[in-house]
Order: structure tokens, then C-alpha cells, then sequence
């Protein structure tokens, strides 16, 4: 979809993958990526505009609330931009592995009109260590690039973009040999 928006297909498959996961018996982490210019440019607006909101964001806090409590480690592969929805979906991975040299992450549903919920909020306050940068983040929809989204705690580590994907990777296999109790990952 694009700039990988989370349209309902898009929700319905990666519900697919977490039963797949959650299924695996040796399954120890969980990589996400996006495509193009974008880790992910958030809601599916078009869609949303002749779709139920309610149900459509319900539908979305459900893919949020199972990645958060998914039990495998999660690792965010932020390759670009991750706007509103994307952000969030990053910060409910256990950790985020950010391009260096382009990309934000940034909250802009004060921007577009939207209220954020309960459930989100309660994320964005768990991630983001500082309450000046959760005002600057919610109120102003501030732009975090790598380097500032390092400072402030929101990213993990920094790398080249050529390096994203395979550093979330090594990541991802130097902790998930830590532990062999898989439900500690979904309770964090």
C-alpha cells in the first residue's frame, strides 16, 4: 500500500504474520521494515474517509496492541519517514534501529485535526523518556530526526541506510539468545 499506510489488507496481514509468529515454536524476533521513502506514512486516510472511523481505528489499536504484547522481541528497521501512525507502530516495537541520514519521526495529529488516544498516549509516554519532548512531539507535532530521536531515547541505535536492516537484524540475534522464555517479551 502506499507509503506503507496501514489500509485494512495491510492490518489483516500482518495479523497473519503475529499468528504465524506466535505459532512458531522456535521463533525468537520479529524485524519490521517498510518500503520506499517511508517506514510507514501511518493511517490510511483515503480509506478512512469512506470507511467507519470507529471501526477503522479500532482496528488499528488491535495491530498495535498485538505487536505490543506479541512474544518475541520486535525491532523496528526505521528505513524513513514514520508519520503519525507509523511512529506509533515503531514505538510499539521493543526497540528502533533508524537510518542516520534521512527520515522522521514525527506525531502530526495535531496538524491534521486528530485527537490521539487514550492507548496511544499511554505508548508515546512509555517511549519518550522526557515530558517537554511528549509536549513537543503531541502539541507541536515536532519532527524527530535520528540523531535527535537518539538524544531523547525514542531510537537505539543509528546506522547508514545501508546497514537498517542488517543491523535491526544482528540486534535481534544478539538478544533473543538471552532468553529462552518467550512470554517475557510480550509482557514488557
Amino acid at each position: 500500500h502506499k507509503d506503507n499506510r496501514f489500509h485494512p489488507e495491510l492490518m489483516d496481514e500482518l495479523h497473519h504474520h503475529f499468528d504465524t509468529i506466535e505459532q512458531t515454536p522456535n521463533a525468537a524476533a520479529l524485524v519490521i521494515t517498510g518500503t520506499g521513502k517511508f517506514f510507514s506514512n501511518g493511517l490510511d486516510l483515503q480509506f478512512l474517509g469512506g470507511a467507519d472511523p470507529i471501526a477503522y481505528l479500532g482496528a488499528y489499536q488491535k495491530l498495535l496492541a498485538r505487536l505490543l504484547t506479541l512474544n518475541v522481541l520486535t525491532i523496528a528497521a526505521i528505513n524513513g519517514h514514520g508519520f503519525a501512525g507509523g511512529c506509533m507502530f515503531a514505538f510499539a516495537c521493543d526497540f528502533r534501529v533508524m537510518r542516520e541520514d534521512r527520515g522522521y519521526l514525527c506525531l502530526p495529529e495535531v496538524d491534521l485535526g486528530f485527537d490521539l488516544m487514550e492507548g496511544m498516549m499511554a505508548i508515546i509516554k512509555e517511549r519518550v523518556s522526557s515530558a517537554n519532548d511528549v509536549r513537543n512531539m503531541v502539541l507541536l507535532g515536532k519532527k524527530i530526526d535520528a540523531k535527535e530521536g537518539k538524544d531523547i531515547g525514542i531510537v537505539d541505535i543509528i546506522v547508514p541506510e545501508s546497514q537498517v536492516l542488517s543491523s535491526a537484524i544482528d540486534l535481534a540475534k544478539q538478544i533473543a539468545v538471552k532468553s529462552s522464555k518467550r512470554e517475557a517479551f510480550g509482557i514488557l
